[in-house]
C-alpha cells in the first residue's frame, strides 16, 4: 500500500504534501533546467515559422516559461520598474520571443483571412 509520510494512508491531501515536498526542495538542477529551455526557444523561435498557429503558441508558451525559469540567468538589471524589481538582460529573450510568436501568428491570421 502507498503511503505518503509516517503512518499516512495514501489520500488527496497526503498526496499533495508528498508532491508539495517534491516541488518545493532545494534543486541543483535550475541552471540546466533554464539552459534547456533557452534551446527551447531558439529552436522554436527558428522552426515557427514552417508550422503555422501551433509552432506561434508553442513558441509563446516556452516564452512564459522562461520568465518563469530564467532566475539563475538573468544577468544585469537594465531598466529598474520598482525596488525589487526591472527589466533583465534574461527578460529580453522572452520578450523577443513573444514578439516572434505574435508576429508569427498575425502572419497566420492574416493569410487565413486573405484565402
Amino acid at each position: 500500500m502507498w503511503r505518503f509520510g509516517p503512518n499516512r494512508p495514501n489520500c488527496p491531501r497526503a498526496a499533495g504534501d508528498y508532491l508539495l515536498r517534491l516541488t518545493h526542495r532545494p534543486r541543483q538542477d535550475g541552471p540546466m533546467v533554464a539552459s534547456l529551455v533557452l534551446v527551447a526557444l531558439v529552436v522554436l523561435a527558428a522552426v515557427s515559422g514552417g508550422t503555422g498557429l501551433r509552432g506561434a503558441v508553442a513558441l509563446a508558451v516556452v516564452a512564459v516559461l522562461w520568465f518563469l525559469v530564467n532566475g539563475r540567468m538573468e544577468g544585469p538589471t537594465l531598466l529598474v520598474l520598482a525596488p525589487n524589481h526591472g527589466l533583465t538582460g534574461g527578460d529580453l529573450a522572452g520578450i523577443a520571443a513573444l514578439g516572434v510568436a505574435a508576429w508569427r501568428a498575425s502572419a497566420v491570421v492574416r493569410r487565413r483571412r486573405s484565402s
